[in-house]
């Protein structure tokens, strides 16, 4: 099964990592590229592209983010394992770290899979066309998701799950997907108070985009890492923030009903 594996980074702390664990996988019949420092939307247009073009060379499709980590030699062989004649798309469960809950997700794409462009500039991981089976890998461990991420890194996720939990730029909302990443930010929070207090930069984020304060929906615009920069430069600064955050995500049941209204009610566009 000869694979192409695709990896989108933007500052991830676990980029090494990341290479590490895929050069000690014992399926050996790979190659892989790196697609650095671009825009979302950007990166994945790119790597849909790139998976698109290089069809007739390749069996499969990986896609991994730069924060993801093989979780044992033999993920990438045990992913292959399922892509048969008849199958399209495999999705395997990772083990999101911040917030101890396994979440959707990795996915392998059989080469015959087609990307058809997405104007989405949130949802922007968007499937492909394809006529085989799906499978569902859910009794595996495979991926880790974020082991080691930076105070940066932590920010920048909280903004993320915050955006897709209340979907502030579209009038239409999904409340199934928005369900998800609230569940996230109070797994991140669940974590907090238990002991866990270096995840209070993601707190931060998540308290900056509900309240209102941040409202780019590119959570890699040069804005956001402006602010990102701002907040973990100055101690005083970061320490009231994060007293502020422990104050606002303390109650998990208060979380998910402040999630349900500002879910309803917030409409960037």
């Amino acid at each position: 099964m000869r694979t192409l594996v695709g990896i989108l980074r933007y500052g991830e702390n676990e980029f090494e990592q990341c290479i590490g664990s895929l050069k000690i996988q014992t399926h050996r019949d790979y190659d892989y590229f790196v697609i650095e420092n671009q825009p979302n939307k950007a990166a994945h247009d790119q790597l849909y592209q790139r998976f698109m073009d290089s069809a007739s060379n390749y069996d499969a499709f990986l896609k991994l983010d730069a924060d993801m980590v093989l979780a044992n030699e033999r993920a990438l062989e045990q992913l292959c394992d399922q892509i048969e004649s008849d199958t399209s798309l495999v999705f395997a469960w990772v083990n999101d770290i911040p917030s101890s809950l396994k979440i959707p997700g990795i996915f392998m794409f059989r080469s015959n899979v087609v990307w058809t462009g997405n104007s989405d500039s949130l949802n922007v991981d968007y499937a492909p066309k394809f006529s085989g089976q799906r499978k569902v890998i859910g009794d595996r461990d495979l991926v880790l998701h974020m082991p080691d991420p930076s105070p940066q890194q932590l920010l920048r996720y909280g903004v993320h799950k915050a955006l897709k939990a209340i979907q502030p730029d579209r009038r239409k909302k999904s409340p199934k997907k928005g369900l998800l990443h609230i569940a996230i930010i109070n797994g991140i929070a669940r974590n907090y108070f238990g002991g866990r207090k270096a995840l209070a930069p993601a707190l931060i984020g998540a308290m900056l985009v509900f309240s209102g304060r941040m409202r780019s929906v590119d959570y890699n615009s040069d804005v956001n890492r402006d602010v990102f920069e701002e907040i973990l430069a100055d101690e005083a600064v970061f320490d009231q923030m994060r007293v502020e955050a422990e104050s606002y995500w303390a109650a998990e049941v208060n979380n998910l009903f402040r999630w349900f209204d500002v879910h309803q009610s917030t409409v960037w566009i």
